[in-house]
């Protein structure tokens, strides 16, 4: 009868929080890195992508 306010896989939460309820803002908490693990990791994909298509156009040379 309640409103899904995050879906989130078990992976994402900490043993320590297992076995009790826990708020929105212990979810947020969870959260604070994430745009910026999210953006180096896009960063380091666009790298190997850029390094190996130089490296493919090197080699046709």
């Amino acid at each position: 009868g309640g409103i899904v306010r995050a879906k989130r896989n078990l992976s994402v939460f900490r043993p320590e929080r297992f076995g009790r309820s826990i708020t929105v803002g212990e979810m947020m908490e969870e959260d604070t890195g994430l745009p910026w693990r999210y953006g180096v990791c896009v960063l380091a994909g666009l790298a190997v992508i850029i390094w190996v298509r130089r490296k493919e156009t090197e080699g046709g040379r």
